[in-house]
């Protein structure tokens, strides 16, 4: 739902739908959490590549109304809605609504990337939700216990997110493949 299918765009969900599409990504390049995090080593592969700012909510901190119609043809077509780049924040908001909308199916794209602002408090507030949220972080993340991947913060400023504050721990394939129950 970058800016270059027009943000919040219900038909483009629609149409993808239709045509045999399952998932559905938040923004990305077009977070504002991306944006602001332009500079981290974790985005030094989008150096170069910027679209226009897709917002999600407001300024009092709620979803933006235009992201109604989305969730709504989301949980039509029992879709998987991906947090994208949105923050913890962002996706705690998003993911509220989502399931009060009927959406099923929900997956936290890189929560051990910094940038995104993933801490425990964030995290716990997620399995009060759906008991199918996905936790999904690439192949470079997938380490022993106590290992943090090489884009963690310094260890001054880590704030381990505890197993158990998530449902599942699914990896994510670089063609975005998630795991199905």
């Amino acid at each position: 739902m970058n800016s270059a299918v027009g943000g919040a765009n219900p038909d483009a969900v629609e149409i993808a739908a239709r045509l045999g599409g399952r998932v559905v990504w938040m923004p990305t390049v077009s977070a504002r959490t991306h944006k602001a995090g332009a500079a981290s080593p974790e985005l030094a592969v989008h150096r170069g590549f910027e679209l226009r700012l897709v917002e999600v909510l407001d300024d009092a901190g709620a979803l933006r109304p235009e992201w109604f119609d989305v969730l709504d043809a989301v949980a039509r077509h029992d879709l998987l809605l991906c947090s994208g780049h949105l923050s913890a924040a962002e996706t705690v908001v998003l993911f509220t609504q989502a399931r009060r909308r009927g959406v099923a199916r929900l997956l936290v794209n890189h929560p051990m990337m910094a940038f995104l602002g993933w801490n425990e408090a964030s995290a716990t507030a997620l399995p009060l939700m759906p008991e199918k949220i996905r936790l999904v972080t690439t192949l470079t993340c997938a380490r022993p216990p106590g290992r943090w991947p090489t884009m963690a913060p310094p260890k001054a400023k880590r704030r381990p997110i505890t197993p158990l504050a998530f449902i599942t721990l699914a990896t994510k394939m670089n063609i975005g493949t998630a795991i199905r129950r």
